[in-house]
C-alpha cells in the first residue's frame, strides 16, 4: 500500500492477514498518519487491559512500515503503535506524541508484544519524539506475567528524544521486560 505525501487524520488497522502487508509513506517528513481518535485494541499490553493506539498491529504474518510519520497528537495513546504477534520491519519512521507527560507508567512510542508465538521486529532508521513513558516498550504475556511469546527486536540507527527535563517519572529510551516468563 503506497501512501502519499500529506497528512492523514485516519488510524491504521492490519490485523490477522496471511499473507505479508506492506505500508511505505512518501517520507517520514511528506506522510504523516494523525488519527482524529485512537484504536480501542481490545488487547492487553503489561499494566494496560486495553490498549489505545494510533497503529495496532496484530497476529500478520509478516508487516512492513516505511517512509512516514506516526504521531499520536498527545491524544492519550497507550502506544503510538501497538505491534502484538507479528513479525516484520519498521523503517524510516517518526513516531512521536502518544500522550502528554504525566508520570503514568504508559504512553509508548511503540509497546511490543507476544502471547505465544516467536516474533523478531526490526526498527531501522526510526525517530522517537516526546513519549511519556519508553520510546520502546518491549514487554511479552499481553497483560499476563505466564505464557509469553518470545520476542527479538533489532535497534539499528535513528534517533531518541525525549520532552526534556520534567518532575514527572517518565522518559525511558528502550524498556525489554519478560514478564510473563
Amino acid at each position: 500500500i503506497d501512501v502519499s505525501a500529506g497528512t492523514f487524520n485516519e488510524s491504521l488497522i492490519i490485523e490477522n492477514k496471511k499473507k505479508p502487508v506492506a505500508v511505505t509513506g512518501a517520507g517520514k517528513d511528506k506522510t504523516t498518519v494523525k488519527p482524529e481518535t485512537l484504536i480501542s485494541t481490545g488487547v492487553a499490553h503489561k499494566y494496560d487491559s486495553n490498549v489505545q493506539a494510533a497503529v495496532f498491529v496484530n497476529n500478520t504474518a509478516e508487516v512492513t512500515i516505511s517512509n512516514m510519520a506516526l504521531d499520536g497528537d498527545d491524544k492519550g495513546a497507550t502506544a503510538v503503535i501497538f505491534w502484538n504477534d507479528t513479525s516484520g520491519p519498521l523503517e524510516n519512521l517518526k513516531i512521536l506524541k502518544p500522550r502528554p507527560v504525566s508520570g503514568v507508567q504508559t504512553g509508548q512510542g511503540l509497546a511490543v508484544d507476544a502471547s505465544s508465538n516467536t516474533i523478531t521486529l526490526t526498527v531501522k532508521n526510526c525517530d522517537f519524539e516526546q513519549w511519556n513513558k519508553n520510546a520502546i516498550d518491549v514487554v511479552n504475556g499481553n497483560g499476563k506475567t505466564t505464557g509469553g511469546g518470545n520476542i527479538t527486536v533489532h535497534v539499528d540507527g535513528g534517533t531518541f528524544t525525549g520532552r526534556g527535563s520534567t518532575d514527572a517519572n517518565a522518559q525511558n529510551g528502550i524498556l525489554f521486560w519478560e514478564r510473563a516468563g
